[in-house]
């Protein structure tokens, strides 16, 4: 079984597709599980490594969220995951998920300020970013990998530290395949 860690706006959907294109099953929407979907924080909603590992129906899934020790501790899966520029990924994320000039001035300054930044009741209804749930913002300018990675995701702006830094890395050399997107073509068969 193949476990794809789908960083946001790092090529995740891609993979998926190129997964499919290669006759391998996965789940519903880009390869995430129905109940495991973009930046999902209940944990009881979250489908571990295990699960996958079990399931008779998929080849293929993707984990669109930060990583728990749970999604990575199964040995019989193969792990995969892309990188890409930093700052590719945050005009990236900011453009294409919608956030407004004033809403990336708030994160940007609540990164300076390292707090959390407001977020207004239109800001809040679902689909405002598409998948992105209203609390998900400033986490994709700062230090969005290691955070993903790291064990942290939700530590205040401006404070990931050198331990969620190494904590990504033990996580990356756990990983089978890693893919920088910039080389993509390069490596695709």
């Amino acid at each position: 079984r193949i476990i794809w860690i789908h960083l946001h706006k790092f090529a995740g959907t891609t993979m998926c597709e190129l997964a499919g294109d290669q006759l391998e099953v996965a789940p519903g929407s880009n390869c995430n599980y129905a109940s495991d979907v973009c930046s999902q924080s209940d944990v009881r909603r979250q489908v571990a490594c295990q699960a996958r590992i079990d399931s008779t129906n998929f080849t293929f899934s993707a984990i669109e969220r930060a990583l728990t020790d749970a999604d990575l501790n199964c040995s019989d899966a193969i792990y995969g995951i892309i990188l890409r520029d930093p700052m590719a990924a945050i005009q990236a994320t900011l453009v294409q998920n919608r956030f407004s000039v004033v809403e990336s001035r708030r994160i940007l300054n609540s990164i300076k300020q390292r707090r959390r930044p407001m977020i207004y009741s239109e800001e809040r209804v679902n689909g405002h970013h598409d998948c992105l749930p209203a609390w998900d913002t400033y986490q994709h300018v700062d230090n969005f990998v290691t955070r993903s990675l790291g064990g942290d995701y939700n530590t205040r702006p401006g404070d990931v530290s050198e331990y969620e830094l190494n904590a990504a890395k033990a996580v990356l050399e756990k990983m089978h395949v890693v893919i920088i997107l910039e080389e993509l073509a390069e490596h695709t068969v």
